[in-house]
């Protein structure tokens, strides 16, 4: 079974932080759920029931009210002006700088997971039950033993994976429910996704650790070692490599070939002295953004030391960040409701 790697901390000075941050930052007064970008415009979803979007160059966010509560889960629709949300008020909704167009009503059930396919397929999770409408608008009603924490469609749209208690369901999106695969593993999983080539399938649990499947055959692989819980999952270009939060640096599994990390050991960079919350891949480069604990975020490179501070630490713990599609633009979110917005473009990146 893979295992962390041991290695040294880089020189502090690598890692020295800055005395302000790059980019723009504003406070919105509620807690950062998810930060998503959507035709050129950062859309960052909050526990107020807000959706912020934000572009490049303008002063403040725009405002759009979505949800009677706090908004739970995020995805980014196909629909490329859109976000699809879930809240405790019971509502999916598809939200956008037009407004926001309501997609289901739970009866009062917290919708606790969302997905979206890029050819247009939706589904969303509330308690036990799941709700799939694919591309063509049919349903499908999918009941499950417990309650489901986490949605991913497979990147060629033949499945869907469904987090719950004992491991993770892949659902035929093209049979009857009896093509259904149960990727068993005691235990609560807590998010799940796809590597982008499809074969193989990872969930972040609710203990310290990592679980992955290989789709073919069904082998299955623990990824452990983390001193915290591993929420946070990012694929690089190509699906070559899969970086982790839950540890005082990014971890980075490696996926390349037919038995991915099997019998190898995770790189880790970004060193601190806080615990890595949130971790995203930049979409053509080897850099990854790396949030922590105590409100700082760095860019990092796999394959040498090199940091590039981007947030000072201040004690407002990150709760996402993420890039566009293009890698031009990069935002961040924390749990005291600081939003923050580069230009990479603007910077020499």
């Amino acid at each position: 079974m893979p295992r962390l790697m041991q290695a040294e901390r880089p020189a502090p000075a690598d890692a020295a932080p800055l005395a302000h941050h790059i980019g723009q930052e504003v406070a919105t007064g509620a807690h950062v759920t998810a930060v998503r970008f959507v035709s050129g415009a950062m859309a960052a979803a909050l526990g107020d029931g807000t959706v912020r979007f934000w572009e490049p160059g303008l002063a403040e966010p725009d405002s759009i009210v979505a949800h009677a509560g706090a908004i739970l889960a995020v995805a980014a629709h196909a629909d490329a002006g859109t976000i699809l949300t879930g809240g405790d008020d019971g509502l999916v909704c598809r939200v956008g700088l037009s407004g926001v167009h309501p997609v289901a009503e739970t009866g009062g059930k917290w919708v606790d997971a969302v997905a979206a396919a890029p050819w247009g397929a939706i589904a969303w999770s509330a308690g036990k039950a799941v709700t799939v409408i694919r591309s063509d608008g049919t349903r499908r009603e999918i009941d499950m033993v417990s309650t489901v924490q986490g949605l991913a469609f497979a990147p060629r749209g033949r499945s869907l994976a469904i987090a719950h208690y004992g491991g993770v369901t892949l659902a035929d999106l093209r049979a009857r429910p009896s093509a259904d695969r149960l990727m068993a593993w005691m235990g609560s999983h807590v998010a799940v996704s796809f590597s982008p080539n499809g074969r193989h399938v990872v969930s972040a649990m609710n203990e310290n650790v990592l679980h992955g499947w290989r789709i073919d055959d069904g082998a299955d692989m623990r990824m452990s070692g983390y001193p915290s819980k591993p929420k946070s999952l990012s694929w690089s270009p190509g699906g070559a490599w899969l970086a982790t939060s839950g540890a005082d640096c990014a971890v980075l599994w490696p996926f390349g070939g037919k038995e991915g990390p099997m019998g190898k050991q995770a790189t880790p960079i970004a060193f601190a002295q806080a615990l890595v919350t949130a971790v995203s891949c930049h979409p053509v480069s080897d850099a990854v953004a790396v949030g922590y604990a105590d409100g700082a975020v760095v860019f990092a490179r796999r394959g040498d030391d090199a940091v590039i501070p981007v947030r000072a630490p201040d004690g407002d713990r990150v709760s996402d960040l993420g890039f566009d599609a293009g890698g031009h633009l990069f935002g961040y979110g924390t749990e005291g409701g600081r939003l923050g917005l580069l230009d990479l473009r603007g910077i020499g990146q």
